[in-house]
């Protein structure tokens, strides 16, 4: 290469690194732009891009724990509650506590429902007046698996405005409690105090009663032998497939149970109140 040539190449060099030092030195960074991701243990750039380090088990996100086990752990560590049984008044009602029912009307509680019903029991009691409601939950919980019927016995949870009086017909209405442990929502005029005729019960299922209380219940030699027939009408049949023969013993099973508790039969506790 000539020098002259030379001298040349050597120029553009040095012009083009004195341009990109200018540049560099004066380049003003946006208030909104951002700047270069700070170095941390937790990450680290490979080719640009800012990779998170892979976390240990200690400090793994909340929100890849296992559901069912995070559910598992609350419910063993949750405190046991007793179930109420002092009266919330209104008028002439006898109430459980307003925070025990939003509790309760979540999810069913078979062996709260039969506690509950318990002769000895102060909440008030009524009745079904009508042919046959539609069984509806408006506090958003699960409803039974049947309407209720003429002369079902429920207890009065809450009440939805009035005076704490049963009333022919109105505006207001009543949160109830069946024997299967589901709420349901009824108006003013579907429900009686008195009974009007042999008092009948939603049908609830024996495999969701608590341990404690089964036992409890197969004291009873009604009872036990009830259960005897129902296991053998029913066995390798899930609910859904259910012959009318296993139907009948199952509904057989319920009414001595009902019997007893109504006669004044001691439970213990459910092994979880709401």
């Amino acid at each position: 290469m000539s020098p002259v040539r030379a001298r040349s190449a050597l120029a553009t060099v040095a012009l083009t690194l004195a341009a990109c030092s200018v540049g560099s030195e004066h380049r003003v960074q946006h208030p909104e732009e951002p700047g270069p991701a700070p170095t941390t243990p937790s990450s680290r750039v490979s080719a640009g891009v800012i990779e998170a380090a892979p976390e240990s088990a200690s400090t793994a996100p909340e929100s890849q724990a296992d559901p069912g086990a995070e559910l598992e752990r609350e419910v063993s560590a949750a405190p046991r509650r007793e179930l109420p049984t002092a009266c919330d008044k209104q008028g002439a009602l006898c109430l459980p506590p307003a925070e025990f029912v939003d509790r309760a009307c979540r999810a069913p509680h078979v062996g709260t429902a039969i506690r509950l019903f318990a002769k000895s029991s102060p909440f008030t009691r009524a009745y079904v007046r009508m042919r046959e409601v539609r069984a509806a939950n408006l506090r958003g919980g699960p409803v039974g698996d049947s309407n209720l019927k003429f002369a079902e016995e429920v207890l009065i949870l809450a009440q939805h405005g009035g005076s704490g009086e049963l009333q022919v017909s109105g505006t207001g209405g009543f949160d109830v409690l069946r024997w299967d442990g589901t709420c349901a929502t009824l108006s003013d005029d579907e429900l009686v105090m008195q009974v009007p005729a042999p008092p009948r019960h939603a049908q609830f299922a024996w495999n969701y009663i608590d341990d404690g209380i089964q036992e409890a219940l197969l004291q009873n030699a009604a009872i036990r032998s009830a259960r005897a027939s129902e296991r053998k009408s029913c066995r390798g049949m899930s609910q859904a497939q259910r012959s009318a023969s296993c139907r009948e013993a199952a509904e057989r099973l319920n009414d001595h149970i009902v019997v007893a508790i109504r006669t004044g039969m001691d439970l213990p506790l459910p092994e979880y109140a709401p």
